[in-house]
């Protein structure tokens, strides 16, 4: 745990290692995978875990994940179908069961990957939000003890508060980029976007697929 909370701390900060060990490994079934680098040390690592939630008589079922890379390691591609096949491994013991990604998105990289990977998310700039949507993330934030900031209840605390953010300033003109950064504008500060994603067959086996093009076309 020690060495994962020093790759975290490369590039992330708001927590301390012990904030850091209950908040993102949270939930049941957790499992890691690690990558490294050229000498043999962590270059980054990934996790999954899950969570029931209980909403107005219905049970859904959250899957807590996230990334961490130290710089100049970039995990896109193979972090990305990591999760996705835990995803999948959940609905084939699971199929009836409702599995949705629920995570404090602190950057706009990050969500340019979630978003141009994944059919629907939310918020999204191709679609309004469904109210019933809405009062799920709200549910979860309320779950996870989420702080919101202001008004809009997408606009929450985070404690993977990026370092360098001003080197993301190179995607900026991105349009998924540019998206987030009108709802999280002080994202640099610590506000990031609640995001909701519905993690379906159907969603799954879309992102899959667009993971797996991006892998054999380098």
């Amino acid at each position: 745990m020690v060495r994962l909370y020093e790759v975290y701390a490369t590039t992330s900060y708001g927590c301390t290692a012990e904030q850091f060990a209950a908040v993102f490994f949270r939930g049941d079934d957790v499992r890691v995978v690690l990558f490294y680098g050229e000498s043999d040390e962590i270059a980054g690592f990934s996790y999954t875990a899950f969570e029931p939630m209980h909403h107005e008589g219905r049970t859904l079922t959250l899957i807590n994940a996230g990334v961490f890379f130290r710089p100049g390691y970039h995990g896109g591609t193979d972090t990305g179908l990591f999760g996705l096949k835990q995803a999948l491994r959940f609905k084939l013991c699971h199929p009836l069961s409702t599995l949705v990604y629920v995570t404090r998105c602190s950057s706009p990289a990050v969500y340019r990957l979630l978003a141009s990977t994944m059919s629907r998310i939310y918020p999204s700039p191709r679609c309004p939000t469904p109210p019933d949507i809405e009062a799920l993330a709200r549910a979860a934030s309320t779950l996870r003890n989420y702080v919101s900031v202001g008004q809009n209840p997408w606009i929450v605390r985070t404690i993977a508060i990026p370092r360098y953010a001003s080197r993301l300033r190179t995607i900026e003109e991105d349009p998924l980029a540019r998206y987030f950064s009108y709802l999280a504008p002080r994202y640099a500060a610590g506000e990031c976007l609640l995001v909701w994603l519905p993690l379906d067959a159907a969603n799954i086996a879309g992102g899959l697929l667009r993971l797996l093009r991006r892998r054999f076309a380098v």
